[in-house]
Parts: C-alpha cells; sequence; structure tokens
C-alpha cells in the first residue's frame, strides 16, 4: 500500500511538472544556454557541419509559442534532433587541472524546466565531448586574442537602416553571451553571475522595438562584464554624433569631478561639476552605471567624466559648477566641442613633462614619460640614468612595448612577473597557464638605485603590463591611484555591420595568483590630486614620488600627501580586531573608510573632524569574510590607503 501511495504522489508530481508553464523570459534563458552548448559542444555543430544559426531562427517562433513546460522540452528536444548524430570518442577525455576549470559549470542542466529526457540527451553530448578544433572560435595572437570566424559581424546589417526582426536580434545576442560563457576567463569575479545579467537583460532583447532600444538592451548585457575593455569597445554608429560637448576636461578629486583644463572662458580649472541639465552629478552616476562597464570606481569615474556630458552636436547645455571663491554658478551654452579630439587626449597631469622621453628632474632624479619613451631609446635613456640614485617611471599613459627591454637592462637576476591564463579554444571553458619572467641573471649593468612608478585610473591595459614588469625590480614602489583593472589582451568582433564588442579574453595575474583584473595596479602610496593642487598647477603624485626619492619639496608648497601619516594596521593579520593609527598635520575633517580590494564600501571608521596630531582607531571585523582589505585616510584633499588581512 505504501508504495502504490508513493507511485501516485510520483506520477501526480510528473504531471503537474508537465502541465506547469514556463514563461517567455526563462524559455529564451535556457533557449540561449542549451543552444550554445550544442554550438561548442556537437561535433555536427561545432565543426560547421549544421547552419546552427538557421536552426535557432527557424526555432524561435515555436519557443515563443510553446507556454507549457512540455511543449517547451518538446521545441528544445526537436532543435536538439537537427543538429544530427554525435560523434562517438575514439579518446579517453585529457585530464585538466581544477585550477584551470574556468566556465564548465552545467548546474543548470537540474533545473526543473528541463524535462529528463532533455537533460539526458544533453549529458550525451558533454560525455561525448573531446576537445578538438571549433569552427566558430580561432586563436589568434596577433592584436584581438580570439577571432570568431563565423560570428564577425554576426548580423550582416545595419541596425539604423534595416532594423533585425526578433529572432534575428535574439540569434545576435545568443551568441554574444555564449562567446562570453564559454571564453571569459574573469567570469568568476563579476558582480552579478553571468547568467543571472542574461535572464535580466534578455526580454530588453526580445522586446526592443528600434534600433535604440536594441543597442541599449546589448549595453545592459555588457555592463555585466565589469570590463572597461568592454566599456572601450562597446560602439553603435547611430551614436557617432553623440560625442560633443564642453571644451573642458574633468578629473575626479577629494572634491567630487573637478575641472582639469578649460578652454571655456567662464569655467576655471578647480572648479567642481554639481549637475548636467537639471540633473544633479549622482543621479547622473545612477542613470549611466548600467549602461557602463568598468571593474573598478576608479576607471567608472575616468569614463563617467566624459560621458556625462556628452550629446549631440549643437545641443544646448546647462552645468552648475562650484568655484572656490565665488561659490556655485550656472554655464549655458552648447555642445559644440567633440570630447573624443586630441585637445582631450593630450592633456598631462604635468604640462612640462608632457613631451619627454626622458630628462633628470631638480635633485637629480631620472624621470621616464614611459607614454613617448620608443624602444630605439632605452639604451641612451638607461645610459644617462643608470648612475642616479632613483628613476621615475610615469605610466600614466600608454606606453610604447619598452617595458622588456627596460627590464633586460635593469633587472639583476630572471624574475617571474606574470601569469597568464589563456582560453584553450578546442575544449570550451578550460584554460592553459603561461607564465612570463623578465631579467637576466647576472646582469653586470643592474640597476641599484630605487625604481618609483607611478600610476592612475588611465593606466590600463598594456600600461598595467608594463607597471607588473618594473614592479619586479627589487624594491620598486608604486605611486599614484587605482588602475583601470582592464589587462590582457582583447578580443573584439561587430554583432552588426554597425555594433561592436570586445573584452579582455585573457586572465592576467601576478606570479603568486594574485589577479589583476578589477584590481588593476595598487600604489603602495595611494595619492589622489586635490582641488588646490589642481588650482596651482601641481603634480601631487610626481611630488609624492620626488619625496619617497629624497627631494625636499619647496617649503612654500601646501601640504602634501607625506604631511600625514597613515601607518600598518597592527596586529596584520588580524582576527578578528585590529588597531590603526594615522597622524594628520593641522585640523580638520577626516574619514577613514574600509573598502574591499574592487572598492567596494565595507564600513566607515570614521566621518568627523579631528584636531591636529596623532589619531588611533580599532576595527572588529566580526562576521566578514576573510581576505584582503583597503583602508583609506582621506584629510586635508589628500588620501592615503593601506592594504591589510582578516584571516580567521
Amino acid at each position: 500500500m505504501r508504495t502504490l501511495t508513493v507511485l501516485i504522489a510520483c506520477l501526480l508530481l510528473s504531471t503537474a511538472l508537465q502541465a506547469q508553464s514556463v514563461s517567455y523570459q526563462d524559455r529564451l534563458y535556457y533557449t540561449c544556454k542549451v543552444w550554445g552548448l550544442l554550438k561548442y559542444h556537437h561535433s555536427e555543430v561545432s565543426q560547421c557541419r549544421v547552419d546552427w544559426d538557421e536552426v535557432l531562427r527557424n526555432t524561435l517562433p515555436d519557443i515563443k509559442a510553446a507556454e507549457s513546460r512540455d511543449d517547451f522540452n518538446d521545441v528544445l528536444l526537436a532543435m536538439y534532433h537537427l543538429a544530427g548524430p554525435m560523434e562517438l570518442p575514439t579518446s579517453e577525455m585529457p585530464q585538466v587541472p581544477e585550477e584551470f576549470i574556468l566556465n564548465r559549470d552545467v548546474d543548470w542542466l537540474q533545473d526543473t524546466a528541463l524535462r529528463d529526457d532533455l537533460r539526458d540527451s544533453l549529458q550525451v553530448v558533454l560525455d561525448h565531448f573531446r576537445p578538438h578544433a571549433i569552427c566558430h572560435v580561432k586563436e589568434n595572437r596577433m592584436g584581438s586574442w580570439l577571432s570568431f570566424p563565423t560570428d564577425n559581424p554576426h548580423l550582416n546589417v545595419t541596425v539604423s537602416e534595416d532594423f533585425p526582426d526578433e529572432p534575428d536580434r535574439l540569434l545576435c545576442m545568443f551568441t554574444y553571451w555564449n562567446i562570453l560563457a564559454w571564453f571569459n576567463p574573469n567570469a568568476g569575479i563579476l558582480d552579478v553571475p553571468w547568467d543571472s545579467t542574461l535572464h535580466r537583460t534578455i526580454l530588453e532583447v526580445a522586446e526592443a522595438d528600434d534600433a535604440e532600444a536594441f543597442y541599449d538592451s546589448y549595453r545592459h548585457m555588457a555592463s555585466g562584464l565589469d570590463d572597461a575593455h568592454v566599456n572601450g569597445r562597446i560602439s553603435w554608429s547611430g551614436h557617432a554624433y553623440e560625442v560633443y560637448g564642453l571644451k573642458i576636461i574633468l578629473g575626479w578629486t577629494s572634491e567630487g569631478y573637478t575641472v582639469l583644463k578649460s578652454d571655456v572662458p567662464e569655467i576655471s580649472v578647480g572648479d567642481v561639476l554639481r549637475s548636467v541639465d537639471g540633473t544633479s552629478v549622482a543621479q547622473l552616476e545612477e542613470q549611466l552605471r548600467p549602461l557602463m562597464s568598468s571593474g573598478n570606481e576608479s576607471v567608472f569615474r575616468r569614463d563617467f567624466c566624459t560621458r556625462m556630458l556628452m550629446g549631440g552636436y549643437y545641443m544646448p547645455i546647462e552645468a552648475v559648477l562650484e568655484n572656490p571663491d565665488r561659490g556655485e554658478y550656472t554655464y549655458t551654452g552648447t555642445r559644440n566641442y567633440a570630447m573624443t579630439s586630441s585637445w582631450h587626449s593630450d592633456y598631462y597631469p604635468c604640462d612640462s613633462l608632457a613631451d619627454v622621453h626622458w630628462t633628470v628632474l631638480d635633485g637629480g632624479i631620472g624621470y621616464v614619460h614611459m607614454g613617448n619613451l620608443v624602444t630605439d631609446d632605452v639604451p641612451a635613456m638607461y645610459r644617462d640614468l643608470r648612475d642616479l640614485p632613483a628613476i621615475i617611471f610615469d605610466v600614466r599613459n600608454y606606453p610604447r612595448g619598452t617595458a622588456d627591454e627596460i627590464a633586460d637592462a635593469m633587472l639583476p637576476y630572471e624574475l617571474d612577473f606574470v601569469r597568464f591564463l589563456l582560453p584553450n579554444v578546442t575544449y570550451p571553458g578550460t584554460y592553459i597557464e603561461l607564465a612570463l619572467s623578465a631579467g637576466n641573471d647576472g646582469n653586470p649593468n643592474a640597476y641599484n638605485g630605487k625604481v618609483i612608478i607611478l600610476c592612475n585610473e588611465n593606466t590600463q591595459s598594456h600600461a598595467e603590463y608594463s607597471c607588473m614588469y618594473l614592479r619586479a625590480m627589487p624594491g620598486s614602489v608604486i605611486v599614484g591611484s587605482q588602475t583601470a583593472g582592464a589587462d590582457g589582451n582583447i578580443s573584439y568582433w561587430n554583432l552588426t555591420q554597425d555594433i561592436s564588442a570586445g573584452y579582455t579574453s585573457l586572465g592576467v595575474y601576478w606570479p603568486d595568483g594574485g589577479n589583476t583584473q578589477r584590481i588593476g595596479i595598487v600604489p603602495d602610496s595611494v595619492v589622489i590630486p586635490s582641488q588646490r593642487d589642481i588650482i596651482a598647477g601641481r603634480d601631487a603624485v610626481l611630488e609624492k614620488a620626488l619625496a619617497i626619492a629624497g627631494v625636499t619639496v619647496a617649503a612654500e608648497a601646501p601640504p602634501l600627501a607625506r604631511d600625514m601619516t597613515l601607518e600598518q594596521n597592527f596586529p596584520n593579520p588580524f582576527n578578528p580586531a585590529t588597531s590603526i593609527r594615522f597622524s594628520i598635520p593641522h585640523a580638520g575633517h577626516v574619514r577613514l573608510v574600509v573598502t574591499d580590494l574592487l572598492g567596494r564600501h565595507v564600513e566607515t571608521l570614521l566621518d568627523e573632524r579631528r584636531q591636529a596630531g596623532a589619531h588611533m582607531v580599532t576595527w572588529d571585523a566580526g562576521t566578514l569574510p576573510s581576505g584582503s582589505y583597503r583602508y583609506a585616510l582621506e584629510a586635508d584633499g589628500q588620501t592615503l590607503s593601506r592594504i591589510m588581512l582578516f584571516t580567521k
């Protein structure tokens, strides 16, 4: 009797599952994942013996109509059978170390929306799969690391002229999402899982009613990659003329978004932007953040400085700014200057050094502008600077491939400096490790002085890679602010004739395994220029580097970051409490904030006025997870930060 009761219960549950409906959003979500799994694993599809795009186009109308779970699974099974018979394996599956398997989570196959017979069929494909050449993805080490021969452009249309229908729009974004699902080495460090991004955005794609809405649905999806390279590659010719703003350059200081350079007579260097066209800067951040892909707050602010001013040519603009002497004022004008111009890109924090390749600064300290130095310069540069007590390498720019030659000339012995994870194009979701070293053992001309590296939010990609080379120098010190956190080659392609895409397709790590993606290069001494520095035309980052090199800064200069101190917490590592000591040269407002290494706020320890002198704060990490945290002291227009380690 008990057995009969159990059988009846199972039958009733099975009948209920068959009858239950599956939302269109869920149907699209699972269809995308099933279609992508077969694209890269089924022997007939992955070797282009089946027009898999056309299969999806023909299947999607049935997916839209199949509201019940049973009908939906029938449609997916029919699509599966159109792939044809799967080749039987003739060899054993290669064993891949667990740490090199990053994108092969197929737990979604167990979701109740999928029926057992479909689940079993897909599992057969996975079981029979063996690594092989896949027609849809190729390794291309010249420029773009990966190429996608069948998907570039994926839709051979210009969306602003020939708007694709719903199946084509979905096909385009299914293709995009699956490339990133199977070949993104940084998928595990996203704020929101890539699966969740698909589920959140796919209805936008399906329901887009014009080119603008379709482009926005793509941007919403792409923003989930938390990758500044993505932000740099997203473009649509329909927005090609919406790059106009004011002939000013903004940058982040402790006072907010501050004018660094101005060719508008009414707007002064040092003024802080408060609103644009009646919308506050904070509200603009909230509006634009879902459309921008940024790995950390530093690079978001960098890109936001330009994006919040952009619009169509000669469109009116009303900006509210605050001047330290005049207070708030309103500027009314027109967007008549392209913010992608060389006038904007030529800005440099230290005007007098903007064009030099290398020089000797006052105090006998070497200076190298990595954005100007070329390979042929390296021997002469090192000959001129080798005997100096310190060399400052300025990487607040985009270097020109000289770091390897510099390291070979200066390093005393061979050192590991970087570890890569390369996508395995024959085995989707797995990666191949490559470690690189720099320098030569027994170098008779090794540099014995101090190496100081300058970086900021403009230090991205090859610039960050160059910092890793220079960081290998014994005793090197990094000064400035957090970099963009987008290292590694970009793989790029076109979704349509007029919409482009790209992402960071290599995993880049320090030799000890620490990730650089999103985190970037974390300075030993954090210096963020203040409003006072900008108005005075001072390069606070360079001045801090000179102070580290032992050069005395002029007494009449306003206080630098060196005038206040932030000590290493004690104990460190700690569990669960630690003490943080700091000193400030004069009374003023002080903030002491704890964040994670991605810049996300954890706790504010101080936000109040303090008297000049030494102070101590105790922090109890409580129930927070073990790991590294950054604590930052903001006072007197300067910022200092250090890293601490909480271990349970």
